[in-house]
């Protein structure tokens, strides 16, 4: 049926990494033998479709043509076009951004509710990959470390160096904790109920002015920083455009300078990491994972699966944290924190929408993260108008 071997080209190297993973996989396969096998055509006539998709870059006109070519009657044409992109293309229309897979589906008549076992199939596979990913890492990461010194040792950062670790900006360091903390979490059922109790007494201060709870003024502490935020936007879960809202309108968080929100946003995010592990990690690959947020150079490796890599130092053997009280002594801290400026800065006047642009940085794009928060743009702009 084919006149010449079809590859992928080039652009397969461009594709998500769940998209590549896709086609690599005997999932993918499976499903390519099932339907060459249901319309009694050659299953390279199948694969070749396949690469046409990718190296034509999901034109369906142009795949519709090559449909064509085959022996069989209109209408057998037509649904096997039909079951070849909901079959084969449906499961990877979420991670394709370029092509509306399920459009082009609902155009030659399919139902995607039809096609969803195989979607959901293929998250399935994703997870299972993500959590052997999981595994590998923790069991590299336990050969370096003493769970009971992991453990005591962040349960002291959370409670005396919090802002210390948020105000570093220094990825390696900071995904080393992390892994620790990914560690701690998935061995010690206890682990995130008492490092959450144990955030939740912090008594660090964020910022100058004191925080207004209930008509009450109170020191701003990490601790209270988070109870007022829980008593605006309630106790559950939250997402990116709650947090935006909250830095942007909150009256509390509108006194920050904006290196101080900064610092509110970090903590957080963390409280949120933390407190909803690991449906806080949903839809990210674990060497994307972080606990503990921060903001990684542009072109820089995966942080939790390089913090777990044999080249990373193991943290008992650098040095402690120093107490506050002891700054003025030169003493360098086990993780350098950021110095912070002294000068007073008059608070800047940030919109929800500028925060969501600055939330819109932090994800890859294509991922959920990265669509839902750029939907909430475009609605504040359309609001504009």
């Amino acid at each position: 049926m084919i006149s010449e071997p079809k590859q992928f080209s080039d652009k397969f190297n461009l594709l998500p990494e769940e998209v590549q993973f896709y086609f690599s996989n005997n999932f993918s396969g499976n499903l390519i033998i099932s339907l060459a096998s249901e319309y009694k055509v050659d299953a390279d006539f199948v694969y070749g479709l396949v690469f046409d998709a990718v190296n034509h870059d999901f034109d369906f006109e142009y795949l519709h043509d090559e449909v064509k070519k085959l022996d069989i009657t209109g209408i057998a044409q037509n649904n096997f076009f039909r079951d070849f992109i909901g079959k084969i293309l449906l499961p990877i229309g979420g991670y394709i951004k370029n092509a509306d897979i399920k459009g082009a589906l609902i155009k030659n008549g399919g139902d995607a509710k039809i096609y969803e076992k195989n979607v959901k199939d293929f998250l399935s596979l994703i997870e299972e990959e993500n959590l052997k990913s999981v595994d590998s890492l923790i069991e590299l990461h336990e050969k370096t470390v003493d769970p009971k010194e992991e453990k005591t040792y962040t349960f002291d950062l959370i409670l005396n160096h919090l802002l210390d670790v948020l105000n570093y900006n220094t990825p390696e360091a900071t995904a080393t904790l992390n892994g620790g903390l990914v560690y701690l979490l998935y061995n010690d059922s206890n682990f995130k109920i008492d490092a959450t109790r144990i955030l939740l007494e912090n008594s660090e201060h964020l910022g100058s002015s004191p925080l207004v709870i209930e008509e009450k003024e109170v020191t701003p502490t990490i601790s209270n920083w988070i109870k007022d935020f829980i008593k605006e936007n309630g106790s559950d879960i939250f997402d990116e455009i709650t947090l935006a809202q909250y830095l942007s309108t909150s009256r509390n968080a509108k006194k920050l300078n904006q290196v101080d929100k900064d610092v509110l946003r970090k903590l957080l995010k963390f409280y949120r990491n933390l407190s909803f592990f690991p449906e806080s990690m949903a839809n990210l690959a674990p060497e994307e994972w972080q606990i503990v947020p921060f903001d990684k150079p542009e072109g820089a490796p995966h942080e939790f699966k390089d913090a777990l890599s044999d080249d990373v130092p193991v943290r008992k053997n650098e040095p402690k944290f120093e107490p506050k009280k002891v700054e003025q002594k030169k003493v360098e801290p086990k993780i350098a924190a950021k110095k912070m400026e002294t000068k007073i800065e008059a608070p800047k006047e940030i919109s929800p929408l500028d925060e969501l642009n600055q939330a819109l940085s932090q994800y890859a794009p294509g991922s959920l993260e990265y669509k839902t928060i750029a939907q909430e743009i475009e609605h504040l702009k359309r609001k504009k108008l």
